[in-house]
């Protein structure tokens, strides 16, 4: 405070009882980027609110991301040269997927509805899809997948299966029955051959639906995914390591169910049925399901058809059909078969020429003769002619004589 004496002029008052030996304390806390339960990482930053401070570990740095719980012990140093520390301690950090299980009312066969429950194993959880609701009634046999989260944001999906609901046909409404009694579905023809005589069919068309992107078809248990999703195929481009891999004439796709908000649904624990459209002038060589990490899982397939092969699996997401050109005839087999073919063709040109020829001078053999023949009885005449004139010649030197 200012104070002023009988001089007028101004003075500071001093504490003369300030203990000069106490040292100053600087005020150093942890703050988080993050303080509630996630399955993200969380940053620590050491901070001084009242001085400046040095860090002596953590390669100097005033922040350390934890990627899990635990502790991390700050060393610091102040402006007085003292060095002391403080600890940075995260329990909140969850990746770790929720699990469930499943409780129904009943499981014994009967005609009535059955009503399954979605029961947390050791957690809180958050349904997303049923409404938030933890309970389906199943009316017929078939399957329900609850998605649910916990606290941290983790999700995770269960299902829900029934097969010991037996069908009430005699209280059906709708559709038409056969001799058997079993409901007949309105959309079955009468003259097609589809046996609706036992249970398991009717359980065929009643529990499961289709989907189709045009050169996918998708078969899931009915209630497997909820009506607002749409059935999407994505094509991916093949990096050079895939190709190396699987060659460059592959396919690479990923196939997902996708809402009106845009979230993506892979249905990653559901069992699925896929049929694929493959190239038919190209050889197929394998199937693959890619991994988060790359990595390449070969699957099972059954040929449909020259044109269609049937996967089951579980879940959706990225696959592979790996192709490579189906192989010809190469340039030099068809150069040498050519060759061939000329040898061949010049031999067979040469013995038809031999055989025209042989029948050419065969066919022309009685004239030769002829004209042979008429030479030799001409060359004959003139012979005798001379030899006749000759004789007499002699003759008529003798008679002179």
């Amino acid at each position: 405070a200012n104070r002023t004496n009988g001089n007028w002029f101004a003075a500071r008052a001093f504490n003369f009882f300030e203990d000069s030996t106490k040292k100053f304390i600087p005020s150093v806390e942890i703050q988080y980027n993050i303080t509630n339960f996630t399955n993200q990482n969380v940053v620590a930053t050491i901070v001084c609110t009242n001085s400046l401070i040095k860090v002596l570990n953590n390669g100097g740095q005033s922040n350390y991301e934890f990627t899990q719980n635990g502790v991390f012990t700050f060393e610091y140093e102040d402006l007085y040269g003292d060095i002391r520390t403080i600890t940075a301690n995260v329990t909140w950090i969850d990746k770790e997927a929720p699990t469930a299980s499943i409780k129904y009312d009943r499981t014994s066969k009967g005609t009535n509805p059955v009503v399954a429950t979605l029961v947390s194993d050791k957690e809180e959880i958050i349904i997303l899809n049923n409404e938030g609701k933890n309970t389906y009634t199943f009316s017929k046999n078939g399957t329900f997948v609850f998605t649910y989260q916990d606290a941290a944001g983790n999700q995770n999906q269960t299902t829900a299966m029934v097969d010991w609901i037996v069908p009430n046909a005699t209280n059906s409404s709708s559709g038409i029955k056969n001799s058997a009694g079993v409901k007949k579905p309105e959309n079955i023809k009468d003259n097609e051959t589809t046996d609706f005589s036992n249970e398991s069919s009717l359980n065929e068309i009643d529990q499961y639906q289709k989907y189709s992107t045009g050169t996918v078809s998708l078969k899931l248990p009915v209630g497997t995914i909820e009506d607002s999703y749409t059935f999407k195929e994505n094509q991916l481009v093949l990096n050079s390591s895939l190709q190396n891999k699987v060659g460059s004439d592959s396919k690479y796709f990923e196939l997902y169910f996708q809402n009106e908000e845009l979230t993506k649904n892979t249905l990653d624990s559901s069992p699925v049925t896929i049929t694929f459209q493959v190239d038919p002038d190209k050889k197929l060589l394998a199937v693959y399901k890619v991994g988060e990490d790359g990595s390449l899982k070969p699957l099972n397939y059954r040929q449909v058809n020259n044109r269609q092969i049937e996967v089951e699996t579980t879940g959706l997401g990225k696959y592979i059909l790996s192709y490579k050109e189906k192989d010809s005839i190469s340039t030099n087999q068809v150069g040498d078969s050519n060759q061939s073919q000329n040898v061949d063709t010049s031999k067979n040109d040469h013995q038809e020429t031999g055989k025209k020829e042989s029948i050419q001078i065969f066919s022309n053999l009685p004239f030769w003769i002829l004209g042979g023949g008429s030479l030799l009885l001409i060359g004959l005449v003139i012979y005798l002619l001379k030899r006749k004139s000759g004789v007499r010649e002699t003759f008529s030197e003798i008679n002179y004589n």
